[in-house]
């Protein structure tokens, strides 16, 4: 430890800065900026046709998921997600879904549901993967005022999953002129399994709205509302991949 008297003040230091620490700390912010330019350069150089996205739709089959009356989030969060699937493979991305409709697989009755740990599994069987989008609505029986679009990523996740929400949070609120989105950081003690199960691409959840908000339910039932969601995210996945 250092000591510096000026003007009758003490300045304590808990080490000497040295030319070589200095250039040390130099040299190691020089690497990371280097690596944060490589993988935006590497994002933007790969054409969006090699891209594979995973689009989750939540609950399903046997599971409704939360209720507003006989509105079943299932029904909402397929609805969404094969409209973000058109919007994304209209741009040229592949997409690959974990359930396209709420037909059981075969060989299932119909008491099958898709557990979370499912869900990962489904996309870990993939070659490779880029994005994995699980689609959800919310619900707060016990204050009915909560509403708005909620984005969820896993801190220890891939690092890119803060900025894919960051930039979808802006997409949507753009898009649907409502309050501004806001972005969840999960820690392993409380994030959602298909976030941090899966590290091997960045993860993100969309809670779509409110099905207890009579406002959010109704735009949740919307078709057009629907489609400019859609939209927005799509376009928010295409900014992220240098589009």
């Amino acid at each position: 430890m250092s000591k510096q008297n000026t003007q009758n003040r003490s300045v304590f230091y808990l080490f000497a800065p040295s030319s070589r620490l200095v250039s040390f700390f130099l040299a190691l912010l020089s690497a990371v900026l280097f690596l944060s330019c490589g993988e935006e350069q590497n994002r933007k150089q790969i054409p969006f046709s090699e891209r594979v996205i995973v689009l989750d739709p939540g609950h399903g089959f046997s599971d409704p998921g939360a209720m507003a009356g006989e509105v079943r989030e299932k029904d909402i969060t397929l609805a969404v997600s094969l409209l973000i699937r058109d919007e994304l493979l209209s741009k040229g991305f592949q997409v690959v879904m974990t359930r396209e409709d709420d037909t059981p697989p075969a060989g299932e009755d119909d008491s099958f549901s898709m557990k979370p740990s499912m869900r990962v599994e489904f996309a870990q069987s993939l070659d490779s993967f880029d994005l994995f989008l699980s689609i959800h609505a919310d619900s707060f029986v016990s204050d009915p005022s909560v509403k708005g679009t909620r984005l969820y990523y896993y801190t220890g996740g891939d690092r890119s999953a803060e900025r894919l929400c960051s930039i979808l949070k802006d997409d949507i609120h753009a898009s649907l002129a409502r309050k501004m989105p806001s972005v969840k950081a999960m820690s392993s003690s409380e994030a959602y399994t298909v976030l941090y199960k899966i590290r091997s691409a960045p993860s993100v959840l969309i809670e779509t709205g409110f099905l207890t908000n009579t406002e959010d339910l109704a735009s949740l039932v919307d078709p057009d509302w629907q489609r400019r969601f859609a939209a927005a995210v799509a376009d928010g996945v295409a900014e992220f991949f240098g589009g």
